[in-house]
C-alpha cells in the first residue's frame, strides 16, 4: 500500500466532509490520497503521478471505472479546496503526540548535494512537511539519525529518533582493554603469591598464598563479566548501513555529526 494511502485511512470518519459528485466517505478518501499522492510524493510531477495514480485508488478499494472517474473529476473540481481540508483533518498540521522509532522513506525527495561544502546533507524542512508530519514525527526536537546512500536510484532513507548513544571514538574499547589489564596484573598478582607458598597444601596452610576464598568462582564471574555496550542501539542501527551510506546526526534541527 504506499503511503498517500495509508494517510488517507487514517483521517477520522467523523472529520470526513461529504463532497458533492462523490457517494461515499470512501471515495472523499480517494480524493484526498490521490492529492497526496500528487503534491507530496510525486511533487507535482504529473507524469509521475499518472503511474501512481490507479495504485491509490486500488489501495482504497476504488476499483469500478464510474467510481474512479468521479473520484477523478472531483480532484480537478476540488484542487484549491482540498489542501485547506488536509490541513483541517491534520489540526492545521501542528506535530502533536509526537512518535519515536526506526522509519524508513525514499531518500531521493529528501537529500540533495553541496557544491560548495562538498557534502550531502537531509532537507529536514522537506521532510517534516512530508513524510514526517504524517508520521507524527517532529525533526526539530532532540536526535535524529538520518542514513543514506546518495548513489542508488530511488533508495531508502533511514531515520532514527531513539536518542541512541552515537558511537564517536574508541572510548569503549579502551575501557574494556583497561579491564583486561587489570585483570592479567590481578593473575601476575595471583602467581607471585602462589610461587612464595612451602607447604604446598591446596589451600595453603602457611599463609603464604591468598586465601582460599581469593578465587571463589561467583566473585570471579563477577569480576570479569563483560561490561555492558551502551552502544548496542547504535550498533544495530548500523547493521542496516553499507559502506556507501552517509549518515548524518541531527541535534534539534542543526547538523551534530557526520560520518
Amino acid at each position: 500500500m504506499l503511503k498517500s494511502s495509508e494517510i488517507a485511512l487514517k483521517f477520522p470518519e467523523e472529520k470526513i466532509p461529504m463532497l458533492p459528485g462523490l457517494e461515499n466517505d470512501n471515495e472523499v478518501r480517494g480524493v484526498l490520497g490521490l492529492h497526496i499522492e500528487l503534491t507530496v510524493f510525486c511533487d507535482n510531477d504529473v507524469e509521475k503521478f499518472k503511474e501512481t495514480a490507479v495504485e491509490v485508488l486500488e489501495d482504497l478499494n476504488i476499483t469500478g471505472p464510474e467510481a474512479q472517474e468521479r473520484v477523478g473529476k472531483c480532484l480537478d473540481k476540488y484542487e484549491a479546496f482540498l489542501k485547506t481540508l488536509i490541513a483541517h483533518l491534520h489540526e492545521k498540521g501542528k506535530v502533536k503526540g509526537t512518535s519515536t522509532g526506526n522509519f524508513e522513506y525514499k531518500a531521493q525527495p529528501y537529500i540533495f548535494f553541496d557544491d560548495e561544502e562538498a557534502y550531502w546533507h537531509v532537507d529536514l524542512e522537506k521532510l517534516q512537511d512530508g513524510d514526517a508530519k504524517y508520521d507524527k514525527l517532529n525533526l526539530y526536537e532532540g536526535q535524529v539519525v538520518c542514513i543514506f546512500n546518495p548513489t542508488v536510484r530511488n533508495g531508502r532513507l533511514l531515520v532514527d529518533t531513539t536518542g541512541v548513544n552515537v558511537r564517536v571514538g574508541l572510548t569503549d574499547h579502551s575501557q574494556q582493554g583497561q579491564s583486561q589489564s587489570q585483570m592479567m596484573q590481578q593473575f601476575q598478582q595471583n602467581l607471585m603469591n602462589a610461587s612464595q607458598c612451602t607447604c604446598n597444601a591446596n589451600p595453603c596452610t602457611c599463609g603464604s598464598a591468598p586465601p582460599a576464598g581469593f578465587d571463589d568462582d561467583d566473585d570471579d564471574d563477577e569480576e570479569t563479566a563483560p561490561p555492558e555496550n551502551p552502544y548496542k542501539e547504535w550498533d544495530d542501527l548500523m547493521s542496516n548501513a553499507n559502506d556507501r551510506d552517509v549518515i548524518l546526526v541531527y541535534l534539534d534541527g542543526e547538523l551534530d555529526k557526520r560520518f
